[in-house]
């Protein structure tokens, strides 16, 4: 079984292997374990070098179809011109290049937020094969929320998309019977005073030890672990 995965997740070539950071590399990894060919329909720049913090994949059954790069190397003045017409030329391209990716494969699994994801879950919708969707971020709608998230949870919600949807949640809320929580990412303020109710009156030793295991990168907020051990 061949399975399609669409991401916004960029990926760059270096030694001409396809590469990208985070842990996108490591879970494209464990799904190919578990399928006989994974084909990944994601960005890549070919003509930028790839920054730190990069990896290559593992499994030789992993393959790449890819989507042009979500940036114009056109003069600013035809850019800012023909931005918008250029914008939807682009993305019908890459609504080819994904339909097309589909098509070769057995299911899909649309990887989101994202740009790309946002094309993504138009063209898995043209398909009756088993598909999926994997929402990265807080799913509770917030007011940070771009209008490109607002569009893609209103899809996913809806009887449209016809696949189960994984979402980072709390399971005691109910958002729809195709969404499925993977777990929370949110502290509210209730976690916070539960917690310091917990732990009112303990005592730590002299020089408290806390392990963090992770990438040191802006959204892991690794200030915050250093303030609270503090």
């Amino acid at each position: 079984m061949k399975l399609c995965v669409i991401s916004h997740k960029r990926h760059w070539l270096k030694d001409d292997r396809p590469v990208s950071s985070g842990g996108f590399v490591l879970e494209i990894d464990y799904w190919a374990t578990m399928f006989d060919d994974v084909l990944l329909c994601v960005p890549l720049y070919r003509d930028e070098e790839p920054p730190r913090g990069v990896y290559g994949y593992r499994m030789p059954n992993i393959d790449i179809a890819p989507l042009p790069p979500f940036r114009a190397n056109l003069p600013k003045r035809f850019v800012w011109r023909f931005r918008k017409s250029y914008r939807f030329l682009m993305n019908v391209v890459r609504f080819i290049k994904m339909r097309w990716a589909i098509h070769r494969c057995d299911a899909v699994c649309v990887r989101c937020p994202g740009h790309a994801s946002m094309t993504g879950l138009v063209a898995a919708m043209f398909t009756w094969k088993p598909k999926c969707a994997r929402y990265g971020a807080n799913w509770t709608s917030s007011r940070e929320d771009s209008d490109c998230e607002r569009r893609q949870k209103a899809i996913l919600r809806g009887w449209r998309f016809r696949g189960p949807v994984f979402v980072q949640w709390y399971s005691g809320e109910h958002f729809g019977d195709n969404i499925f929580p993977v777990f929370g990412t949110t502290i509210t303020d209730a976690d916070v005073l539960a917690t310091n109710a917990l732990v009112h009156g303990r005592q730590v030793g002299r020089r408290p030890r806390l392990l963090f295991v992770g990438r040191l990168s802006p959204e892991k907020n690794v200030d915050v672990i250093l303030s609270g051990v503090a």
